[in-house]
């Protein structure tokens, strides 16, 4: 169970604590990163919940939609739409693949961070 929270929390923290535009339009067409063409490809036989965020919210293997959102719009991306969280965040029912878990994961994330702070206003 405490596994399970954690994994949760670094979703959580991972989606909601920045201003993130995940896949965003930098580039007309993008080259594979690591030899692949989209983040469905990698890992796609072991992968257990797949969230592409290209329009709307749901979780791509068990088609769990979000219970609520907050601040959450949907924008042109790479490929797509992206979702573009202004302060904001998705938060979703129990989803049995995630719950269920065991042994070691990995959690992966293709975004755009644009609100660093790094960059003095002017």
């Amino acid at each position: 169970m405490r596994t399970n929270k954690i994994i949760l929390g670094a979703l959580a923290l991972t989606i909601g604590l920045t201003t993130v535009i995940s896949c965003s339009k930098d580039e007309a067409s993008l080259p594979p990163i690591g030899g692949f063409n989209t983040s469905d490809e990698v890992a796609s036989a072991d992968l257990v919940a797949y969230w592409p965020l290209n329009g709307n919210g749901t979780e791509s293997k068990s088609n769990t939609a979000p219970a609520q959102t907050q601040n959450v719009t949907w924008v042109d991306g790479a490929k797509g739409q992206a979702a573009n969280f202004n302060l904001g965040w998705l938060k979703y029912p129990a989803i049995t693949n995630i719950t269920n878990l065991s042994g070691s994961i990995t959690i992966s994330c293709w975004a755009k961070i644009t609100n660093t702070k790094l960059v003095a206003n002017g």
